[in-house]
């Protein structure tokens, strides 16, 4: 396996862990509450994570890996959220299923051959998204988040030492 490609999947597997032990520091109460107006609680970036990861980055790249190179849907996360609420989902389960697709993505794309990382599908936007650019693209998506949630967890420190 290439070195820059070994490194991004390790990349994207620490920064999973990450997201589960960040998510873990918050029980079901505080992940609802959002640190702000405007802001998106630690529950909903969870359930953004989960949907974003089994819902474009997982099956995407699986569909990619078909070699037929199929066109893929646009995902707008308002849209399904609308048609699939999480409301009466417990906050452990979102996580675990977040961890799930992780790790079921990560086995994927270390499993996947040289030649096979550069399969790709077709989405209506952007065109051709080979699944190594889709594994980059994940990362950057989860950079951006986690630094969101790192942001809310120190402000919840910072709150309950200056209490």
């Amino acid at each position: 396996m290439e070195i820059k490609r070994k490194f991004l999947i390790d990349q994207l597997e620490a920064n999973g862990k990450e997201f589960v032990n960040y998510f873990s520091q918050f029980s079901e109460t505080e992940a609802s509450v959002p640190p702000a107006p405007e802001q998106w609680s630690v529950r909903q970036i969870a359930i953004h994570m989960r949907d974003t990861e089994e819902q474009v980055f997982l099956l995407r790249s699986e569909h990619a890996l078909t070699g037929e190179h199929p066109t893929v849907a646009m995902f707008v996360q308002e849209e399904w959220s609308k048609e699939h609420p999480a409301d009466a989902e417990a906050f452990e389960k979102i996580v675990a299923d977040f961890r799930a697709a992780r790790r079921k993505l990560i086995r994927l794309l270390r499993n996947t051959s040289n030649r096979k990382w550069n399969d790709y599908a077709l989405h209506p936007k952007l065109g051709k998204l080979t699944v190594g650019v889709m594994a980059i693209f994940n990362y950057s998506h989860s950079l951006e988040h986690l630094a969101q949630l790192i942001d809310i967890h120190e402000k919840a420190v910072l709150k309950q030492i200056n209490a």
